[in-house]
């Protein structure tokens, strides 16, 4: 195991247009070390955990581990972690269970360290860590060649299913279709496999998602190349396939979507009418996709619980626009998070952050975060307080962000339709000094005792924050309220 060292953990705002004030916070990881985030949840306190990997280069050999990095709700850093063996490791995915456990996964081939066991060129791994980082346990699973562990969700048992993308013929309990072959893992709660089903047809089947429907079976968001048998109703190039299987693993349905060229899934999602929504990206302009604006675009699609597509429609630019992940706000809105080149004039790519809304898929808004250089999303968390926070990658090398990419980025916005200023304060509690971050220029400040008496203390100023000494104060807990513009928000303090 190595542990974290040499990434610079900077605080950096960038931001296509730069008087957009939506921004709560954000952070930037850089140095010596490449960072890349590939996910993100949060747990029962509003904490950000991210999943990815860090890319270290020692004697001229790189090398990748696993990373692990906790915010609390205000985007500062908690802790920061690494895992692995003597080769590489990426974390894809992850959950947070009831009790704030950290259940990740993802693909090694070590074969030392904290890999106990490696049977192959790669295999799909899974560890839990306690709310603090803390290993508690870990397994490896495949064959002896490529197996890489994609998604794991909850199930209702208690159990876990992890969904593996797989080449090995020989992987334990399961039978091989072709190439790469859709794997399904039940793990109890000691990572034990307790039921393994695979998926696929002479060609590659690689899996993207799982899904947990209400009446306990499991829907199996895939790519496809293959166009027999089974894979007969393949639209051509890749497709996007869904399996919906029982608890056992048995196919109760399975379909194709998608045109004559390639289409790639990247995110699904329950509606509160029991039909599912599919975000995906799309070179199509034939067959289930009737529109396409140039290159990739964002394409989402609904489909009832037969698999039946309801409808269907695409986003974007002249350009390559790819959705990553889409969220249902408790609005009833869709938030959907992806990649834009926007122009051919400017061949930089940005986070792209669009809203539509429900049944009719109009697009309500879209805004565009990046810094002039190479930015790639990858996750989309909405927070119960209302704010949005974004998480991928950011390059300055070339514009091939899946191979220079030079650091993890993430960021929270708040929800426009409901202004606040987005004002933070650390530490909180505390014995002397708070300073508050996200400040405008334009501010009042007051503070007040909770019986509601105004308290005396003045405020420093410094470009974007400001900072109190509540030293001379009674222990206790007080109201900061803070104007500008007309827009007011109060935060509440703690005093030691």
């Amino acid at each position: 195991m190595r542990t974290l060292t040499s990434i610079l953990f900077l605080s950096l705002l960038f931001c296509v247009n730069a008087q957009d004030n939506s921004i709560l916070w954000q952070q930037s990881y850089e140095g010596q070390d490449n960072v890349r985030f590939l996910n993100s949840a949060t747990d029962s306190e509003g904490n950000v955990i991210l999943v990815g990997l860090k890319q270290s280069v020692n004697d001229g050999v790189k090398n990748e581990d696993i990373l692990v990095v906790k915010l609390d709700n205000g985007g500062n850093s908690i802790w920061q972690k690494s895992f692995g063996g003597s080769r590489d490791e990426q974390a894809n995915n992850l959950f947070i269970d009831k009790n704030d456990q950290i259940i990740l996964c993802g693909s090694t081939n070590s074969k030392d360290g904290i890999i106990k066991i490696n049977k192959g060129l790669q295999d799909a791994f899974v560890m839990v860590l306690d709310k603090n980082g803390s290993l508690q346990q870990m397994n490896t699973y495949g064959g002896s060649s490529l197996d890489y562990g994609e998604h794991i969700i909850p199930l209702p048992n208690g159990h876990y299913l992890l969904g593996i993308s797989s080449r090995s013929m020989d992987f334990p309990g399961v039978v091989s279709f072709g190439q790469f072959d859709v794997i399904t893992l039940e793990l109890n709660a000691n990572l034990q496999v307790v039921n393994a089903n695979s998926y696929g047809g002479w060609d590659d089947e690689l899996i993207k998602k799982t899904l947990l429907l209400p009446d306990n079976s499991v829907l199996i968001l895939s790519s496809s190349t293959t166009y027999t048998d089974a894979y007969s109703d393949n639209r051509g190039d890749q497709d996007i396939v869904l399996y919906n299987v029982n608890q056992e693993g048995e196919i109760l349905w399975q379909r194709s979507y998608g045109g004559s060229l390639r289409d790639d899934p990247e995110d699904l999602i329950l509606l509160s009418d029991g039909n599912i929504l599919i975000a995906a990206s799309s070179l199509s302009q034939d067959v289930d996709i009737t529109d396409n604006h140039g290159g990739y675009d964002g394409w989402l699609f609904e489909i009832n619980p037969g698999g039946s597509l309801l409808w269907s429609t695409t986003y974007g630019s002249s350009e390559k626009d790819e959705i990553s992940s889409i969220k249902k706000a408790a609005s009833g809105e869709l938030i959907i998070l992806g990649t834009t080149t926007r122009t051919e004039a400017d061949n930089n790519t940005d986070f792209w952050l669009f809203n539509v809304n429900e049944p009719e898929l109009d697009l309500l808004e879209q805004r565009y975060f990046g810094a002039g250089g190479f930015e790639q999303a990858t996750s989309l968390i909405l927070t119960p307080n209302g704010s949005i926070v974004m998480s991928g990658n950011r390059s300055t090398g070339t514009n091939d962000v899946n191979n220079s990419a030079d650091g993890g980025w993430v960021l929270a916005i708040r929800d426009l339709k409901n202004p606040s200023l987005g004002i933070t304060a650390h530490p909180n509690p505390t014995k002397d000094v708070i300073y508050f971050n996200n400040c405008p220029d334009e501010l009042n400040i007051q503070i007040y005792s909770l019986s509601g008496t105004r308290v005396p203390v003045e405020s420093d100023y410094f470009p974007g924050a400001r900072i109190m000494d509540l030293s001379l104060l009674n222990a206790g807990v007080y109201l900061v309220q803070f104007e500008s513009k007309g827009i007011t928000e109060t935060i509440r303090i703690v005093k030691q």
